[in-house]
């Protein structure tokens, strides 16, 4: 839970709200959706595999062909994504301390890097689950009510606000759609969520922690 509320989710679906009104929510809605299938359809057979990676599992189905062209794409994908979370600590960084924008992004960058590489998944889940309290007390019951009542209630930003803000369509069918589809079927193959799944002790509760 706390890797799909991370930077991308925090500040991207953040921006999206602020563009669309409530339809933003289609992609924290999609991310969610595509973590149940990842633990109902992918968990659920590849348990058996004793695998970590995507590029293992393509390995043994199709060989070191498939394998070492999954590795590429996955690294261009997770480099990608890299650029997004570090660019996310560090705005965060430079908003509340007030830190150059690239030494922000840099240290935040560094401190990521060295937890994980020196403890590992202990280190990331030990990590994860504190960001996961930080942001849920935070975003949920904190940011949500002081922000609504600093707009003068649910009246005040209806008041406030063009009723497009509040109609779930108004990003439109083909934009939802592409939403639903990249988000659900990418979080199925995320080789960050693979790892926390199958860190799990056995298949059940694999299944389980990953729907929760």
């Amino acid at each position: 839970c706390a890797c799909i509320l991370g930077g991308a989710m925090t500040v991207g679906a953040t921006g999206l709200g602020y563009s669309y009104g409530i339809s933003g929510v289609i992609f924290p809605v999609a991310m969610g959706l595509g973590v149940i299938c990842l633990a109902q359809f992918v968990v659920r057979k590849l348990s058996k595999y004793k695998i970590l990676t995507v590029g293992e599992l393509l390995y043994k189905r199709f060989g070191p062909t498939a394998s070492l062209f999954s590795s590429f794409f996955v690294f261009i994908y997770l480099v990608l994504l890299s650029v997004s979370q570090i660019t996310a600590i560090g705005a965060i960084l430079h908003v509340f301390l007030g830190w150059d924008l690239l030494l922000s992004m840099v240290l935040g960058g560094l401190i990521s890097m060295g937890y994980s590489t020196l403890g590992g998944m202990v280190a990331v889940t030990f990590t994860d689950f504190i960001q996961f309290l930080i942001m849920v007390i935070g975003i949920f019951f904190i940011l949500l009510p002081v922000s609504i009542n600093e707009a003068g209630g649910l009246s005040g930003l209806q008041t406030a606000l063009d009723p497009s803000y509040f109609d779930l369509g108004t990003m439109g069918v083909s934009r939802i759609a592409s939403y639903l589809l990249l988000y659900i079927l990418s979080c199925m193959i995320d080789q960050s969520y693979w790892q926390r799944a199958f860190t799990a002790r056995g298949k059940k509760r694999s299944m389980i922690g990953t729907t929760l």
